[in-house]
């Protein structure tokens, strides 16, 4: 009987006694609780963490500092003006004025004939500086005479073209060009001189023109256009098939060729593309013969 009390003593005393068991199991549901809150509270972090990357790439996709700076009419028309494979023919362009006598003698003579208020420019039919490249070209030409030769042109040019919408109209504007409202349909008569910058503009505009100023002031005109004599001999095999009948576009390349006599054509041979070779071939400064 004793060894039996004994065995149960030892027993016992090697196992945690009931009252200790008992207060640690009032603990165990506290802890699984806070086990199970822990895990929710880790997975919950990795979805917060989760979205707030996908917030911040969301963010800095909408960000002004991530995203392109658009791509203006007026940046566009930098751009070609600082091409690289455009400035040799700038460069011969502006040289052809200013070394050849002929033509600066005849530029001199315009400035002086404007009392001290140098001349004028004006564009038609330049065609949509938004969409063409070739648009864009034309017109760095035009801003490349303004800035260059300030001895000749006094900063003033008016420009017009149907095609022009109302925000490349406003553009132009910004950019320090007069918008004509009207379409002159080349007819403009003027009373001091004028350059008139036509980069391959429809033979009826130029006869326009001439015609408007044929009795007076044909010799403040100047024109920057396509060329009259190459139009002319291009035109050799129609005026033979017409043989003297009337044809209204022959008679108006002869009527130009006739009043406009002085013609230099520019120079485009160091051209290569395409694009540039439409904007800038056949083209010629023309005087008038009076």
């Amino acid at each position: 009987m004793g060894s039996q009390r004994g065995s149960r003593t030892g027993t016992t005393q090697d196992a945690l006694p009931v009252s200790n068991w008992k207060k640690w199991s009032n603990f165990v549901p506290l802890l699984v609780a806070l086990v199970v809150m822990s895990e929710i509270t880790y997975s919950g972090r990795l979805d917060v963490a989760k979205n707030v990357a996908k917030l911040g790439v969301l963010i800095s996709q909408a960000s002004p500092a991530h995203q392109e700076t658009p791509t203006t009419i007026k940046s566009l028309v930098q751009q070609n003006k600082n091409k690289p494979e455009i400035m040799p023919f700038f460069v011969k362009f502006l040289d052809q004025i200013i070394q050849t006598p002929d033509i600066k003698l005849r530029f001199e003579n315009l400035v002086n004939a404007t009392n001290g208020s140098k001349i004028d420019m004006v564009i038609y039919c330049i065609g949509s500086i938004k969409n063409r490249e070739l648009s864009r070209l034309q017109l760095s030409l035009a801003l490349l005479l303004k800035e260059e030769l300030d001895w000749i042109f006094n900063g003033n040019i008016e420009i017009f073209d149907p095609i022009l919408t109302a925000e490349e109209n406003e553009v132009l504007s910004d950019m320090g060009f007069k918008v004509l409202r009207e379409n002159e349909e080349g007819g403009r008569k003027v009373n001091k001189p004028t350059v008139f910058f036509m980069p391959r503009c429809d033979c009826p505009l130029y006869v326009n023109l001439a015609k408007e100023n044929q009795e007076a002031t044909l010799e403040n005109v100047v024109i920057f256009g396509s060329s009259f004599r190459k139009w002319k001999v291009d035109l050799i095999p129609l005026k033979e098939k017409f043989k003297g009948r009337a044809s209204p576009l022959v008679d108006g390349v002869d009527f130009l060729a006739e009043n406009f006599s002085n013609e230099f054509e520019v120079d485009s041979t160091s051209l290569t593309s395409s694009t540039a070779l439409a904007a800038f071939s056949e083209l010629s400064w023309h005087f008038s013969s009076v």
